[in-house]
């Protein structure tokens, strides 16, 4: 693993300050549509089902639209080029991030939104709920924005958008798991929400307002200021209020970590996999053989700032974790050690409201799957880190405005869509692996909040 210096700062008040950008209000009436079929034949669970299949995240044609100006919609959010710099030329296949679900730039196409006002009014929150928002601790895409800045993204949405955040995803480097992961949160506020019956039995969601540990206080200083209450957790003394109404918050329910091949400690060097998440600093081989307890809460020194396992209690929104984890084939065995320890990993979550009592996520045994894939070599991964481009070489011309037409597209060599292959124990590496490529290992595995009332 090449190391890299990590680009968290330390927060400042000026920080905390910045203003917030404003929900959308119309300024002309809204038309009620009264003689359109969407809204008078199609139900409104059917229109929010074509409201999320089109605003999700889509590759798109290289020649489609690629030089039009970045436009945003009145959140701030980039909406005609989510994520892109202007192409959306197929990744080369020995750069880091090409993998199965990520061989091109993806973008959010936002025309169905511009239809009319009473379209924008039920669908404008979908792409921030349906969405995974994705971020990379490093080695990602060159050309995404706020990439490893969790609150640069967000601070791009309105309130009403980060309230609908939902699912996300975080490519990490070992290094940065083991070192750097309680920085994450700085300048954002992670809360649940809990449900509320309305007055006609719709169930809503609501944000809870009790405070949660945000990455920029120390957690003993969270912990010393908690009060054990039946109104459950707060920060009465460690964040001014003032400066808690400006933290950016979302409410994520699902959080899913790629640890790639190339994210291993040394894996340039074969060096054996290791893992454990209560270790303080870099796991070795002797260190992930250690079984450790479930914490104490009541130990001065839980959790350690450094056992990143310990730092799920900054999520408390979470619901479920999924862990993906890849190698390649000959360590597979190595893999699958590490797999079967996992299934007994249990991360503190939050406490039970009014008690001392530690929730906890734990693994599902059902939920384990495995995986391969066919993608580049590992010398050809070393070479492909010195190259600049994030493209292939044949649609480079893209980012310098050349016309590139759909016939060029299909005369062009470019790699194969990677897909995963569902794997069955004791199956062995695949046959017929093309000459010049390397067979992949992944495993998913999730843990969920484990059973019982919280309330």
């Amino acid at each position: 693993m090449s190391s890299y210096k990590s680009d968290f700062r330390p927060l400042k008040e000026d920080d905390l300050s910045t203003e917030k950008l404003p929900d959308l209000e119309p300024s002309l009436p809204e038309n009620d549509q009264d003689a359109c079929p969407l809204f008078t034949k199609l139900p409104p669970e059917t229109r929010n089902r074509i409201y999320a299949l089109s605003l999700e995240y889509s590759g798109v044609r290289p020649w489609s639209d690629t030089r039009e100006p970045a436009r945003r919609d009145p959140g701030g959010v980039d909406i005609n080029e989510d994520e892109t710099t202007g192409t959306n030329a197929p990744y080369r296949g020995n750069a880091f991030y090409f993998r199965p679900g990520y061989n091109q730039p993806r973008r959010i196409l936002i025309a169905l939104l511009r239809t009319c006002q009473r379209i924008y009014r039920e669908a404008s929150l979908l792409p921030a709920e349906v969405s995974e928002h994705t971020f990379w601790f490093y080695r990602g895409p060159p050309h995404v924005k706020n990439g490893f800045s969790p609150r640069d993204y967000f601070s791009k949405m309105s309130p009403k958008q980060q309230s609908q955040v939902q699912r996300l995803h975080f490519f990490t480097q070992q290094f940065f798991l083991e070192d750097a992961w309680s920085n994450i949160w700085n300048g954002i506020e992670i809360v649940r929400e809990k449900k509320k019956e309305s007055v006609e039995g719709v169930t809503t969601n609501e944000i809870d307002t009790r405070p949660s540990h945000n990455g920029i206080i120390p957690f003993s200083s969270y912990l010393a200021s908690r009060q054990l209450s039946t109104s459950g957790l707060t920060l009465s003394t460690a964040i001014p209020k003032a400066q808690r109404t400006q933290l950016i918050k979302i409410s994520p329910r699902t959080l899913t970590i790629t640890i790639r091949h190339t994210d291993w400690w040394f894996w340039e060097d074969n060096h054996p996999l290791a893992l454990n998440p209560f270790h303080e600093g870099a796991t070795i081989s002797q260190h992930q053989a250690r079984l450790y307890p479930r914490p104490d809460p009541s130990r001065a020194a839980f959790p350690s700032q450094r056992a990143w396992g310990n730092q799920f209690v900054t999520m408390p929104s979470l619901e479920e974790l999924t862990f993906e984890f890849e190698t390649v084939m000959r360590k597979r065995d190595q893999l699958d050690n590490i797999i079967q320890r996992a299934l007994h990993w249990e991360f503190p979550l939050r406490f039970r409201p009014g008690t001392k009592e530690l929730i906890y996520l734990v693994a599902d045994p059902a939920s384990l799957r495995a995986y391969t894939w066919v993608g580049a070599t590992e010398n050809d991964l070393k070479a492909g880190d010195n190259q600049q481009s994030a493209l292939v070489p044949q649609f480079a011309g893209v980012i310098s405005g050349n016309e590139v037409s759909a016939a060029a597209w299909m005369d062009r060599s470019v790699p194969e869509t990677p897909v995963l292959r569902p794997y069955e124990n004791g199956e062995g590496p695949r046959t017929g692996v093309p000459s010049g490529m390397e067979e992949y290992y992944v495993v998913f595995l999730t843990w969920k909040v484990e059973s019982g009332n919280e309330e």
